[in-house]
């Protein structure tokens, strides 16, 4: 065997490889494209912690302050200054439960008005 015949054997099982890892990835990709999401994961595991702060800590001013950016970032204005008021509120120490449900109100009228986009024909 020489070794072009080496070398012509390597580059077939590097694309064969290579096509593998490529099926595997758009397989992954139209999963998780139908998949509804991390959200509700996440809103499950964050539930413990979510009641054990107290009111106007430094977590909520700080997950406040990062949603409100992240919102910005992505032009979601009601977001963003609602997470603001959330933010003020908790830096204050005000109660900012009120201000908590219009936030997750805002955040989930947010979410289904980006499914209902993603749904509609191009």
């Amino acid at each position: 065997m020489s070794t072009q015949d080496t070398f012509i054997s390597h580059l077939i099982e590097l694309r064969d490889r290579l096509l593998r890892a490529i099926v595997a990835v758009l397989v992954l990709f139209v999963i998780l494209f139908f998949w509804p999401g991390s959200g509700a994961i996440y809103d499950f595991l964050a539930q413990p912690l979510m009641r054990a702060l107290p009111e106007g800590s430094p977590e909520l001013a700080g997950e406040a302050h990062r949603l409100r950016g992240a919102a910005g970032l992505y032009g979601l204005a009601r977001v963003s200054v609602l997470a603001g008021e959330v933010e003020a509120a908790a830096r204050a120490g005000r109660e900012p439960t009120s201000l908590l449900e219009r936030l997750v109100a805002a955040v989930a009228a947010t979410r289904e008005a980006l499914r209902d986009a993603a749904r509609l024909p191009s």
